[in-house]
């Protein structure tokens, strides 16, 4: 790889690395404040979106990019982080392959 790539690589990834606690801190989850919020909560409702994207995306040799729109305020990010929970704690993806963007 070329110098100019591998120094473009970890500049994206540093800007990156905000987003995606998870990359380097293994309980990222206990300090995420939308986990906290549903796990404390009165009500755990799971959406059917979440059990789709979840099957989808969790098959084993599967991978992809999902996009998440909706209202604001709909609980997007936290099904996300949910997922992507579930992806490193039951499915054993290395957490340096999941990367999660937002504005």
């Amino acid at each position: 790889m070329s110098e100019n790539l591998e120094s473009l690589r970890r500049h994206i990834r540093s800007v990156l690395e905000v987003y995606n606690p998870w990359w380097r801190d293994s309980r990222w989850y206990e300090r995420d404040a939308l986990i906290q919020e549903y796990q404390q909560g009165d009500i755990r409702v799971i959406s059917r979106l979440y059990h789709h994207i979840a099957s989808k995306i969790t098959s084993p040799g599967k991978y992809g990019i999902a996009t998440v729109r909706g209202p604001r305020r709909s609980g997007k990010t936290t099904m996300v982080k949910l997922i992507i929970y579930k992806l490193i704690s039951e499915k054993g993806v290395n957490p340096i392959n999941i990367y999660y963007i937002s504005p």
